[in-house]
């Protein structure tokens, strides 16, 4: 498991967790005890991505699997927390105003997916067609938001 590797897991952890205590925030939780989870995410994600890489040692995809799956569910958090910040910053849950906040967190997590995906799970460095995939990125993306 390279250093890169440990850094990126831990920064995912704390970016779902940030996510996730705007997401609880808005549901009402006790917001105190929330700041626990810049903490223990981190760690837990690390935990389960050093899981993964054991497991690819053996079977070799299992480590990237492992990290698709880190990247996944933190643009889960980073859609839903864009979404509930929005919320609570303009009051709106509902008509077009909201679609317009699901829009932009929508583009959020698609912009994190992408470039976690491309430079971490699947260690592409190339830059030159950035700008091409990530319109092809973002259509296929569109394609399923739509779906």
């Amino acid at each position: 498991m390279r250093r890169d590797d440990i850094l990126s897991i831990l920064a995912i952890g704390e970016i779902t967790a940030i996510s996730l205590i705007f997401i609880l925030k808005s549901l009402g939780v006790f917001f105190g005890l929330l700041w626990f989870l810049l903490l223990a995410l981190p760690i837990l994600a690390f935990i389960a991505l050093f899981i993964t890489y054991l497991l690819g040692k053996k079977i070799p995809v299992f480590f990237q699997f492992g990290k698709f799956v880190s990247v996944g569910i933190a643009n889960t958090g980073v859609d839903f927390g864009i979404l509930n910040i929005l919320i609570l910053v303009g009051g709106a849950t509902g008509g077009l105003v909201y679609s317009i906040f699901k829009g932009i967190s929508f583009l959020g997590a698609t912009i994190h997916s992408y470039f976690w995906n491309k430079f971490w799970t699947f260690d592409k460095d190339k830059t030159e067609k950035a700008g091409r995939e990530f319109l092809q990125f973002f259509t296929v993306s569109l394609f399923g938001l739509i779906i």
